[in-house]
């Protein structure tokens, strides 16, 4: 897998320009495209916005993180890399994750966590078609759609069968 100069993923690299950090790439887009996914929302609703995005970006982040690469054997079963090579991945993300405070979590307080976060965005979508409105979808719902493709389609576990048992998260995306 490619990463910037920094180390960092996700980034982009567009027009000669290379841009590090989910956050910073949608802005650098939506600058270059002269889009604004957000354009539509009130004050109170850009709050709700950023929450829900720092929640899935720290937390949700994490537990995915942790669930792929520390505690599933999918990594060790479909991959083509050598034992040492998965070893080492798997030991760079918990120790990132501990010291973002997320590895010092116990696995099941962990998943704990993260089905908090997926009932907290349930409940926030409501009876909406997105999370802000029913009319049209923001920059935060596609935030929620590519964690919770994550959780549905690569990450077989605790949170996936979570989600599966909650089908209102997904109904507006599938």
């Amino acid at each position: 897998m490619n990463r910037s100069s920094r180390g960092t993923i996700p980034f982009i690299r567009l027009n000669d320009v290379t841009v590090e950090d989910s956050q910073f790439c949608i802005d650098y887009l939506s600058k270059v495209f002269q889009k604004d996914l957000d354009v539509h929302l009130k004050e109170e609703q850009k709050a709700i916005s950023f929450a829900v995005k720092r929640m899935c970006e720290d937390s949700l982040k994490w537990c995915m993180a942790l669930h792929r690469f520390w505690y599933s054997t999918k990594l060790t079963k479909e991959t083509n890399l050598p034992t040492l090579a998965q070893w080492y991945f798997s030991y760079k993300t918990f120790l990132a994750a501990w010291y973002s405070g997320y590895g010092r979590y116990s696995q099941e307080e962990l998943y704990d966590i993260g089905k908090q976060c997926l009932k907290s965005i349930n409940a926030l979508i409501g009876d909406k078609k997105f999370l802000l409105s029913n009319k049209q979808p923001s920059e935060v719902d596609a935030i929620i759609f590519g964690f919770g493709i994550q959780f549905k389609y690569n990450d077989v576990g605790p949170l996936n069968h979570y989600l599966n048992s909650r089908k209102k998260i997904f109904d507006r995306f599938f």
